[in-house]
């Protein structure tokens, strides 16, 4: 196929023969035409599985035609159309199938008969047949309608498809006048099946739209133009309010102009202006955020962040390819965050994020935990092109919350830790790591359950040394064995390693009798190593030198 593309400008790639069969016999007056095509490439979209035929018997026409294109979100869209036809009669059936997270389904039916005018002109008149659509299992029923079809003149009656209080309506007189024009009506359509319909994935846009659209002069330089309300608008699958677009084809630019504002309160809103290029495959939407909430941010960092109540100020922007969107720009963050697996919540104080191509970069960033304490965020969240996130965080705390798990829940161990030193945290979707290094704070602890059926698999997990008398050593307990406790359930893989370089301020407690609560709390001095793994084991290792503790100790009633 190089040479199409080289002489006649065909944009199409195969990888495998197209076959082509046939038969035309004249003194019966039958044709009989197959094709077979398994993968053709073509503008960039691919498409598999074509099958097509024509055939003649008995005075009659029957075609046949499937064709498969692969969804750039990764699902399928197949497409069979069956006609017959004999005297001035063609019966056609539509059959259409949409492999995605939402997906689509139904068959169409129409009848056309075709005849002339009294001018003698050639015309079509064809009736939709009532037929059912199932979109994302919820049935939608086209209602019987006409259309009348004749050179530079289509007559729309009354198109729809429907499903209770949302419906698509299509009307009106297509010609060459700018006098006549197609109304599109919607009401309450969910903004996803559009967007999927049309293969539209550079970027998720969610909602209920409602409104109108206006084709005039549809055939001599079509004006186009919409006014559409969205409820329940999400970018990115994060709630921003209600949208309202006007949405207009520029005829000398050959692109889509969009002017819209995203309106949450008086206080929160978001203004979008730019456009999308379908003939340079390209978009540029101009963002104005003023304390635009950013709960779309948790579609990236869902595996680590939750319960993100934060707002934006400043500006950004939705550009490039439609197959290889980024973002760019310059945003000021307000508001919380919780840290999933730290069981914290931080607070962001007018926080700088830079957005540059496949990057979401924190400089110098200063958060807080819920007493007011400091910590400082360098780093950058990693996509390639909004997708495929990886991560890689420093946080340098001093006297900063780290870690603040209540009680044991499914683990083995739970605890509330300030502390003075470095945190990196490191991933992609589906698995992270911590690794935290921290000298702790007043009021720190760590609590180990040593009852735990599951905990011990050796008396040996605490080795206890005598002071000796010619040595001012202190007690010792070495807790070097590795403990095994029941892997979580989790979509994501989560590792903490923690190095705690106890001192006094730090208490290591270590639950011996759950039933009586006996436990014995340390203060004292040393390096303390624990990794856990969610779908693995909890490893505690190190030697750690007492100053002081407690051992409460209950027998019987005592």
């Amino acid at each position: 196929t190089e040479w199409l593309k080289s002489i006649f400008g065909i944009p199409a790639e195969i990888s495998s023969p197209l076959t082509m069969r046939g038969s035309v016999d004249d003194s019966k007056k039958t044709i009989s035409l197959s094709c077979n095509l398994p993968y053709i490439k073509y503008n960039g979209s691919e498409y598999k599985d074509i099958n097509a035929y024509i055939r003649t018997p008995n005075d009659t026409l029957q075609a046949y035609a499937t064709i498969n294109k692969i969804q750039k979100n990764g699902g399928n869209l197949v497409l069979k159309a069956k006609a017959d036809a004999v005297d001035d009669k063609l019966l056609s059936l539509f059959d259409i199938d949409v492999n995605q997270e939402k997906p689509i389904s139904g068959t169409l039916y129409a009848e056309t008969n075709f005849l002339r005018n009294e001018t003698g002109e050639h015309v079509a008149h064809i009736n939709i047949h009532p037929s059912v659509m199932m979109m994302n299992n919820t049935e939608w029923h086209i209602k019987p309608s006409g259309i009348v079809y004749q050179k530079d003149h289509v007559i729309i009656d009354h198109l729809a498809i429907e499903h209770e209080d949302q419906y698509i309506k299509m009307s009106g007189l297509a010609t060459k006048s700018s006098n006549d024009s197609i109304v599109l009506d919607l009401h309450n359509v969910d903004v996803s099946y559009i967007l999927n319909l049309v293969d539209f994935h550079a970027v998720r846009f969610g909602g209920l739209a409602s409104g109108q659209a206006y084709i005039k002069s549809a055939f001599n330089n079509p004006d186009m133009n919409a006014s559409l309300k969205v409820e329940e608008f999400k970018f990115q699958d994060g709630s921003m309010g209600t949208l309202n677009a006007d949405v207009c084809w520029n005829k000398d630019l050959e692109q889509i102009d969009i002017d819209a504002v995203a309106f949450e309160n008086e206080k929160a809103f978001t203004l979008i202006n730019g456009y999308i290029s379908p003939k340079r495959n390209y978009i540029d939407l101009g963002i104005n955020a003023n304390n635009t909430n950013i709960e779309f941010v948790e579609g990236f960092c869902g595996s680590f962040m939750s319960n993100i109540k934060a707002f934006t100020n400043g500006k950004a922007r939705v550009i490039g390819d439609l197959s290889a969107v980024n973002l760019v720009g310059d945003l000021n963050v307000d508001g919380t965050i919780d840290i999933t697996p730290l069981r914290t919540t931080y607070t962001l104080d007018n926080v700088n994020v830079k957005l540059i191509p496949n990057e979401i970069i924190f400089n110098n960033s200063i958060i807080k935990d819920i007493y007011g304490n400091k910590a400082v965020v360098n780093g950058a969240l990693h996509h390639k092109n909004l997708g495929r996130l990886t991560f890689d965080l420093t946080v340098e705390p001093d006297n900063f919350l780290c870690y603040d798990h209540k009680e044991y829940g499914n683990n083995t161990f739970y605890g509330t830790v300030f502390g003075t030193g470095l945190c990196t945290i490191t991933g992609k979707r589906g698995s992270i790591e911590f690794d935290i290094n921290i000298t702790p704070q007043k009021n720190s602890f760590i609590e180990y359950n040593a009852a735990s059926p599951d905990a011990i698999n050796n008396e040996q997990f605490i080795v206890w040394n005598e002071k000796k008398a010619d040595s001012t050593q202190t007690d010792s307990i070495i807790t070097d064995k590795l403990v095994s406790t029941p892997a979580l359930p989790s979509a994501s893989d989560l590792k903490i390693n923690f190095v705690i370089n106890a001192n006094p301020d730090f208490t290591l407690r270590v639950l011996m009798d759950k039933t009586t609560g006996d436990y014995i709390a340390l203060n004292g001095t040393g390096g303390i190593n624990a990794t856990f793994y969610n779908k693995g084991s909890f490893i505690m290792n190190g030697t750690y030198q007492i100053e002081a503790g407690t051992y409460k100790l209950t027998i019987q009633n005592i």
